[in-house]
Order: C-alpha cells, then structure tokens, then sequence
C-alpha cells in the first residue's frame, strides 16, 4: 500500500475535484466506499454529483468551522523579489490521503477498498477504535 498525504486549504475544492473529471478524465463512477457513519447513512453507496460533494465537503468541514479551530502548516518558499527564503503559516485545514497499489495488485472491489479505508482511519486513530471521538471522513 502507498500513501501520499496532500494538505489543503477548501474541502469544497478537494470533494469537487474527486467527483470531477480528473486532471486526464481518471474519476469515474465516482462513488463512496467507505465513511464515518453520518455520512455513509446519508449519501451510502450511490453515485455522487458535484451537489452531494458540496454537502459531503460542509459536513466534514462543520467542527472546525463550528468551533473556529484553524488548521495551519509552516511553508518554506523563495520571495521572487529578494530572493529571501520566508517561512510563513498557510491554511491546511483539509488532511487528503491517497491510498494506491501497486499495478500487479490488479483490481480491487470496492468492498475491499471500504476495508482498506476503514482499517487506515482506524490505524490512524481517527476513529472510536482508538478511544478518542470519531472524526468526520470519506473514502
């Protein structure tokens, strides 16, 4: 299993791009396999639309926008201008791990995927298993 965690800052812009084309057309039927059980109750199995990922996107954003918690990350970069290397604090509310296999793993079902997720978020002690409150998440 490969893992590629990406930081960002609009769940919205993440859960639109899921349910779009893709950068080369990839997503199709898109669809979820995994979730917390609010979502999962709400939105199941079925195919997804761009209206679905907006409300899939603000209830997973709710706490933190709820509560006014904000999620940030140091970012190193070079002022154009100066020349300068400048660390600064940048939004990344939104946490996205991508889950991969290598080719010779062939396909997978989504039933299977639903466990790999499970068992990642439950490993990650995102979940009860871990004995902390559940987070809010989507596979």
């Amino acid at each position: 299993m490969i893992a590629k965690v990406t930081r960002g800052a609009r769940m919205s812009g993440l859960m639109t791009y899921l349910v779009g084309p893709g950068k080369s057309n990839e997503h199709t039927e898109q669809h979820l396999v995994a979730g917390d059980s609010a979502v999962m109750t709400m939105y199941g199995y079925d195919s997804l639309d761009k209206a679905a990922a907006l409300e899939i996107a603000a209830s997973l954003d709710a706490p933190r926008r709820e509560f006014g918690v904000d999620v940030t990350r140091l970012v190193t970069r070079v002022d154009p201008d100066t020349g300068e290397t400048v660390k600064e604090r940048v939004d990344a509310s939104v946490w996205h791990c991508s889950l991969s296999i290598a080719a010779d793993e062939g396909q997978l079902s989504d039933e299977k995927w639903g466990q790999i997720a499970q068992e990642f978020v439950d490993r990650m002690g995102f979940t009860e298993v871990s004995g902390k409150a559940a987070c809010r998440w989507v596979a």
